[in-house]
């Protein structure tokens, strides 16, 4: 069941994040590509984060913000992706995105990548680094007692 407070928050922050930077693709850094596969490279950091990290039910709202791919084709992806805890999801035990997503440790982070390698039919292994900045949104508390 999806609590409507957590997807209007994850809206109002969305708006928010939208008027603050112009284009997730624009922010991208991908040496000799064009926009519509750097368009296509977030697309798909994306989806990969959800379904390995299982971001659906996770309690934060994750924007990529950064995307570096190296090598032709590409072998290592350094992505910088924002995570923003909501108030829906609290109380949490920490603001560490790791106790509530394996995506963000290093088994997901591998999984990930190969989540990519698939889905861009390459042979060679995908390296996937995450550069993870965390942001709480107002009213969040942290309970101790609480487990991801």
């Amino acid at each position: 069941m999806v609590d409507f407070a957590v997807l209007q928050a994850a809206s109002k922050y969305l708006k928010q994040f939208r008027k603050n930077f112009s284009l997730t693709a624009s922010r991208l850094v991908l040496p000799m590509a064009t926009k519509k596969s750097q368009a296509t490279l977030v697309r798909l950091l994306e989806s990969g984060l959800r379904e390995v990290g299982d971001l659906d039910k996770a309690r934060f709202f994750v924007i990529v913000q950064n995307v570096v791919a190296s090598g032709s084709p590409p072998d290592r992806i350094v992505a910088s992706v924002m995570v923003r805890f909501l108030p829906g999801g609290a109380p949490y035990c920490c603001g560490e995105p790791s106790c509530y997503s394996r995506v963000f440790r290093s088994d997901g982070m591998a999984e990930l990548g190969d989540f990519l390698r698939r889905k861009m039919n390459l042979r060679q292994t995908v390296a996937v680094e995450l550069k993870v900045r965390s942001e709480y949104y107002d009213g969040i508390s942290f309970s101790a007692h609480r487990g991801g």
